[in-house]
């Protein structure tokens, strides 16, 4: 018999990554949590080995998606 996998488990990919984690920690900060990013190197920061995994699985950057004012606006915006 074919084993059937549970729906209960999620995949690595859905998960949140090292970046988005600490963007996540720098939002709250922001809010007033009261909680610290933790020093480079102290017990429970993220090791130079987790960076460099998490570079190898980063999605490229796609340029086309950047917000820029268009030329109407900018003109607006320009002094004198």
């Amino acid at each position: 018999m074919a084993r059937q996998s549970s729906g209960s488990k999620k995949s690595k990919s859905s998960r949140p990554g090292l970046y988005a984690n600490i963007q996540a920690k720098r939002h709250r900060i922001a809010r007033g949590s009261g909680e610290k990013m933790r020093k480079p190197g102290s017990e429970g920061a993220p090791s130079e080995k987790a960076f460099e995994q998490s570079a190898k699985t980063a999605k490229p950057r796609n340029k086309s998606t950047r917000h820029h004012r268009s030329r109407r606006a900018r003109s607006r915006h320009r002094k004198g």
